[in-house]
This record gives structure tokens, sequence and C-alpha cells, in this order.
């Protein structure tokens, strides 16, 4: 495939999940026939998916290739407003599509540009110094805003205190600055049961009496069980019964996504979504690297607990204490050189879209580019079909 493609969360004023913003590199550029292959709405789910197209995109009519209840169309503010443009907008508008105007803030004179009285959606950077003038202006429009770049819970509340109706950024997974949390020490069943599923062949009737001491870890498991998620037809009832249906590598996948809630008191569902993401970016990176192609699975872990790496406490490493991990992952994740922390690093440039970052760290491992992507896509699919509750 010859597109790369990934996604940010776009949350609306009350803190629920509205679409998200779609970064991609399209090796083609300008025609759309890769994005469309890549199929951006399957990865979306029931979510609006923010897509950006370019001036040739438009004028060929690609963004009608998509639908309307699902695509919201990203146009830049720098693009010239040619007729054809205007009409093709204007046709979108009329099929029901919603329109987002980006680089705004390079405009000078806002109440006469002609894309910006067809879009519907305003997008903002936080960090541009005219954010609170162009927000102003663009409500007094009646433009809905969305305020992008929000890397703080701060940056997310000024950005709706003046008026922004979304937010992107990845505020959702942080804790706020000068925030007076502090790391707060695992429960200890929750401990035990980590520390018994680090054993290579762990003993199910230990996990099972330590987890059945805990009535809240019990009552998460077998939510987790009967979900449609895990397509059991009959309710399961008994803690031994799940553990067996869901297995140990999702049992150690769940109570590590339990441990890193408890210690940074987040449990929003994007940023779960989002270390299961890099989880699966880190596995799939590690199967193309020759040294470590056969412990996809500690790639994986590391990954997983990436959730840790944004939540902005302090010391990291004080929270990679509570955890049973190896040196290797412990490394990588505080970012301390070697193939681990490269890695990470590889997906975290992935996840943001920071395609230059991506591919000189991807070239530095003599990864192919476009298999990479191949693999790096398929993850994206596999959390878009994801439902968490």
């Amino acid at each position: 495939m010859d597109v790369y493609i990934t996604r940010h969360p776009v949350f609306d004023r009350n803190g629920a999940l509205f679409g998200y913003v779609m970064p991609y590199r399209e090796n083609d550029a300008g025609t759309g026939k890769a994005l469309l292959e890549a199929d951006p709405e399957s990865i979306v789910g029931s979510a609006r998916a923010f897509v950006f197209f370019d001036f040739d995109m438009i004028l060929h009519g690609v963004p009608r290739k998509m639908s309307s209840e699902t695509l919201v169309a990203l146009v830049s503010a720098n693009m010239p407003s040619h007729i054809e443009i205007i009409n093709q907008l204007g046709i979108m508008k009329s099929g029901g599509y919603l329109i987002a105007l980006e680089d705004i803030e390079d405009l000078d004179e806002l109440d006469d540009n002609e894309l910006l009285k067809l879009c519907d959606i305003a997008v903002v950077d936080v960090n541009a110094e005219r954010f609170a003038e162009v927000a102003k202006k663009c409500a007094a429009l009646g433009k809905q805003i969305l305020a992008r770049n929000a890397e703080t819970a701060e940056q997310a509340e000024r950005a709706k205190s003046l008026g922004a109706s979304y937010v992107q950024g990845f505020f959702f997974a942080r804790f706020g600055e000068g925030s007076k949390r502090e790391v707060q020490p695992l429960p200890v069943n929750l401990v035990e049961i980590m520390r018994l599923m680090a054993d290579p062949e762990p003993e199910i009737r230990s996990i099972v009496e330590v987890m059945s001491r805990d009535t809240a870890m019990c009552q998460k498991i077998l939510k987790l069980i009967n979900s449609v998620y895990f397509g059991v037809s009959n309710s399961v009832s008994s803690i031994n019964q799940a553990i067996l249906i869901l297995g140990l590598d999702y049992l150690r996948e769940w109570v590590y996504l339990m441990g890193m809630q408890k210690l940074t008191q987040n449990d929003n569902t994007e940023t779960i979504k989002l270390a299961l993401l890099l989880a699966k970016f880190c596995r799939r990176l590690a199967e193309l690297i020759p040294d470590v192609e056969d412990k996809g699975d500690t790639f994986y872990l590391m990954g997983l607990l990436s959730m840790l790496v944004f939540s902005g406490e302090k010391s990291l490493e004080t929270q990679l204490d509570e955890f049973p991990l190896s040196a290797d992952i412990k490394r990588g994740l505080l970012r301390r050189g070697g193939v681990y922390s490269d890695v990470l690093e590889i997906a975290l440039a992935f996840a943001a879209g920071n395609w230059e970052r991506f591919e000189t760290l991807a070239a530095a491992y003599n990864l192919s580019l476009p298999e990479t992507g191949d693999k790096l896509t398929a993850a994206l699919w596999e959390i878009g079909e994801l439902e968490l509750s």
C-alpha cells in the first residue's frame, strides 16, 4: 500500500469522542487512490473521519467517494479559491458533507474569505499567537471551532473557554501541567497477579485464587469476557472459566492496563486504545528487525506500557518499579537508547504523523517503509474494530 495513515481523536466539549483527524502521506500525491484503498472509514468505526484533501483531489471529486455521514473534509486556507474549487465544495455541502478549514492563522482577513464562508468548522492551532483572536472571529462568523494540538488539559480547557466546540491533541492522555497527583502504589492483589503471570508457565489456580479476593477486578474481567468483542454466546460467571476463555495473553494485557489506569488515574478509552495501538505497532516493528524478530511479545508489552510515558508524572522510573519488567523494556520506556527505545520512538513518531522522523529512525534499521506502513495500517484497522466500554 502506498499510503501511511494514522489517527488522532477529536473530543467535543463534554469529552465525548466526535471523530479522528487522520494524518496521512500518500506516495502518489494528489490522486487519492491509495488513500481510498486504505479505507479510512473502516479505521474510525462510528466516529467522524477528518481527512485532508489538496487542490487536485477536490477538483477531481475525490472527497465525494467517501460517505458524507463519516467524512469531514479538511482543506487548507492557503489553497487558491478558484471558481472550480468553490463549485466543488458547494456540491459537497449540498450533499451533506462537513467541511473544515485549517491554516486559518495565516489569513490576514477573515470576513471576505470564500473558503471560510463555505466551511462548517474552523481548525485553529492552540499554540498559534493569534489563537484567541482568530477563534473569537470565527465564532462571530457562526463557525464551529476545532482547537488542534492541545497537549495539556489546561490548553484544552482554555480552548473551550474561548468557544471551541471540539479539541484535538494528546491532552487526553496526560495529566495537566503542575499536577499535584503522586504515584499511588498498586493494589496488593494486582501486583501479586502480575508477579504470577511473569512466570513463563503461570499457575492458573494461583491466579484465580488471588483474583477471587478482589471484587472490583472480578467484575472487570467478567464484564470483559461477556462483551461482544470476545463473541461469547453464553454468559460467563466464574473467574476460572473467564481466564480459560480469555487466555493468558489477553489476561496479562488487561491486568497491565488496569495497573496503568490505577497509577495514572486515567480511564479514558482513547488512552487505552492509544496504548493498544502502540503495543501492536511495536510488536509488528520488532518482527521486521532480525536481532529481535522473535521477541515480539516483549515489544508488545513495552508498547502497552507506553501509556505511562503519556501520564506526565515526574518520575516515570518510579512508576515502572511497580511492574515486574525486564531491563530492556524499562530502558526502552525510559528512552535510554538501544533497539527497544528506538522501536518505541518509531511507533510514537508514526502515531503522531511525524513522517520525517519516522523515516529517519526506520532507515537506521533498514526497514522497508512500504512494508512497515502496511503492518502499522493493519494495526490501525484492528484498533478501529475494537469497541471498549
